[in-house]
């Protein structure tokens, strides 16, 4: 049977067997509401006192509304008059022990149990889940430090840092969350840590590799650095010929080796921080110095082979002259040689190289084009 049905109330009597359907009907509310409010008592050990009220109230409500369909289920339910007086129960006031008033009748005591069930257990699983969230960010949290502890301890680096971080952890986890400013308060505080141990632990693990890739690398410095003085000596002669070939030579100094000194010893299982500033630093130091080869490399050698292309060009618009026959032409054997007598005289000027070759093209292109129109006409 329908509530509606149910609680219509002393205007509709229904027969005998539609009676005892609404009882069992209420009767099993009763049972099932009551199930769910002992879960809810257990469910909320420990909460606000707000919802511990609400929840008191609650069952008061129920209880109420129990002793009412008690009474409705006492009534003889083959006898007319008895079903009518159980009706007329329906839609009684549900009343305190004190005989205040707690709901207009057993319907709407029913609609505000469930309501108020309805709410405390929505506030419950909000609870659970949020609950949830704590364990899982603080277990994060305590994973990171873990984590970090390790790596700080082999690194000899920021020990300090992650045992702060950890009594900073164990401080939220006793904090008081009752509240839901308090709480708010904590979560904030705590979303700050997940952050700061996440990067502290990104951090440190960067630090380790580092750490390995230095320490991988010290029996490689005699040879980098053998490596290293061939190459300055090749810069060096690169620049020499430079310098004697081309009148704007670049003036760059070409760095020294010898002048990092020699590799710092590092000690077996020396602290990560001596590490760095010792060998590390060397190997960067020794990294810039063949950055700096790289750079004067190019510097020096991009002028020879500038000076390189302007001959070939030099030449291969001579030997396009020569074979249309005006080669030997006195106007553009004078332009010839004058581009022939830049380029081929030490240190060479490029900028006047370039303007000579320049001029000498398009003197041979002019004298070709005639004979292109012409050879087009035809």
């Amino acid at each position: 049977m329908t509530r509606s049905a149910a609680t219509a109330g002393a205007a509709t009597v229904p027969d005998e067997r539609a009676f005892a359907a609404m009882v069992e009907d209420l009767d099993r509310w009763r049972r099932a509401t009551g199930a769910t409010l002992v879960d809810l008592d257990d469910q909320l050990v420990g909460a606000a006192p707000t919802e511990r009220d609400d929840l008191a109230l609650t069952m008061v409500l129920w209880k109420s509304a129990g002793e009412r369909i008690g009474e409705i289920a006492l009534a003889d339910a083959r006898n007319v008059t008895a079903r009518t007086a159980a009706m007329g129960r329906l839609d009684a006031s549900i009343n305190d022990n004190d005989g205040s008033a707690l709901a207009a009748n057993l319907a709407e005591a029913r609609a505000l149990v469930d309501a108020m069930i309805a709410r405390l257990g929505a506030t419950q699983e909000s609870r659970a889940r949020e609950e949830t969230r704590w364990v899982q960010t603080t277990s994060a949290i305590r994973a990171d430090l873990t984590a970090a502890g390790e790596v700080a301890e082999q690194l000899g680096d920021r020990v300090r840092t992650v045992a702060e971080l950890s009594a900073r952890l164990e401080s939220l986890r006793a904090a008081d969350r009752s509240s839901p400013i308090a709480a708010a308060e904590v979560d904030r505080s705590l979303t700050e840590l997940a952050a700061s141990a996440s990067s502290l632990r990104a951090a440190l693990d960067a630090a380790r590799r580092d750490r390995d890739s230095v320490l991988a690398r010290i029996p490689e410095i005699p040879g980098l650095i053998a490596a290293a003085r061939d190459r300055q000596r090749t810069i060096e002669e690169l620049a020499a010929r430079c310098r004697d070939a081309i009148g704007e030579a670049p003036r760059l100094a070409v760095p020294s080796v010898d002048a990092l000194g020699d590799p710092p010893a590092t000690a077996p299982g020396a602290p990560w921080a001596q590490v760095r500033d010792g060998v590390g630093a060397f190997l960067d130091r020794l990294g810039r110095v063949n950055a700096a080869f790289d750079h004067l490399e190019g510097a020096f050698g991009d002028p020879l082979a500038r000076r390189t292309e302007l001959r070939g060009l030099l030449q291969a618009v001579r030997d396009k002259a020569a074979a249309r026959g005006f080669a030997e032409d006195p106007a553009i054997e004078a332009s010839y040689r004058s581009a022939h007598d830049v380029l081929w005289t030490a240190p060479t000027d490029l900028t006047r190289g370039q303007a000579a070759v320049d001029r000498y093209l398009a003197e041979v292109n002019a004298r070709l084009a005639p004979s292109i129109a012409e050879g087009d006409a035809r």
